[in-house]
């Protein structure tokens, strides 16, 4: 008798626990509705900014009618060549004012990316010179592995003929030779830090208790800031902290996405906590929590692609963020 409550037990706490998932699931669906044209609309913007990037002289971009069949004859070559992670993805013909093809642009990925793929598009000219490269995705750590979009190290292809492409650490002889490390990426300052000024309906001259008021405040924001500030104090969420920093905006980026997640994850789980039952409230907190930053990556991605190109694998890691957890 004791067995078949202890199981009936375990039956009620799962199906809570699927009802919260199953509900999590039903709002990143609709979540997933509302950005995927925004998305879309991004990502297509972004591939004509790219095709323009790399041939800014052509008027028009279509799709080569033989695009397939090169593909499939060049992926045997790409194996040969030791590129058995590197796919061409699509051959696009670059087009003048009167329709006239003056170069193709090569759309190429490589799976050897430390953060996830990376997508380029390089234009090509009818005589096999470069005519620029452009970065269609690339999710690398913030530093060295960002440098190859955020500076102008992936130029110096641009303008160069050759049958082959090979690096070199002790400086081109040729066109065919490139430099092995791009420049080191200098961190954009920032401006000094300053503590907000604490504004008071009643101040020190009209009400005798302004000055312990002003105190409290400033007090509680020196708190937030510095005395109990995780990631200075705990030296919580360090990754992330120092991995995006490297500038204002990707900062600020991050630190708003995590604040949303932990703001409305301590709402919504103070809401149902009653409903948890103590077995599966771990689970349960983690698919709120992951539910919540699913739906700040979607909605970045959409509607500011900017902030999700520069934040890329760490807007998902929020996650597992100490912090947050």
């Amino acid at each position: 008798m004791k067995d078949k409550k202890l199981d009936m037990s375990f039956m009620k706490d799962a199906f809570q626990l699927m009802v919260i998932t199953l509900i999590a699931g039903l709002l990143l669906g609709v979540v997933y509705s509302v950005t995927f044209q925004p998305i879309q609309d991004a990502q297509a913007a972004a591939t004509k900014k790219a095709y323009m990037a790399v041939f800014p002289e052509a008027a028009d971009f279509s799709t080569n009618p033989e695009s397939d069949a090169i593909i499939e004859k060049t992926a045997a070559g790409l194996a040969e060549q030791g590129f058995g992670n590197v796919l061409v993805d699509e051959i696009i013909d670059a087009k003048d004012a009167s329709g006239s093809v003056i170069g193709h642009v090569i759309n190429s990925t490589s799976k050897g990316g430390f953060g996830g793929a990376v997508s380029i598009s390089t234009g090509i000219q009818q005589d096999g010179t470069v005519n620029g490269i452009a970065f269609l995705s690339i999710a690398e750590s913030p530093g060295l592995g960002m440098n190859a979009r955020d500076t102008d190290w992936y130029k110096q292809f641009s303008g160069k003929k050759a049958d082959t492409f090979s690096v070199t650490k002790a400086g081109a002889a040729n066109d065919s030779e490139m430099p092995s490390q791009a420049p080191p990426l200098r961190p954009e300052p920032s401006p000094a830090l300053s503590t907000p000024r604490c504004m008071s309906s009643r101040t020190a001259s009209t009400e005798k208790g302004g000055s312990s008021e002003m105190n409290e405040c400033m007090s509680r924001i020196k708190n937030g800031i510095i005395t109990e500030n995780p990631v200075f104090i705990m030296a919580l969420g360090l990754c992330p902290t120092f991995a995006v920093t490297t500038s204002v905006g990707n900062a600020i980026g991050m630190g708003l996405s995590s604040m949303a997640v932990l703001v409305f994850s301590n709402l919504l789980i103070s809401a149902i906590r009653n409903l948890i039952p103590d077995r599966v409230r771990l689970p349960a907190e983690i698919v709120v929590v992951a539910s919540l930053v699913t739906i700040v990556q979607l909605l970045i991605q959409g509607f500011a692609p900017a902030v999700y190109d520069a934040l890329g694998i760490y807007i998902p890691l929020i996650v597992v963020n100490c912090i947050i957890l």
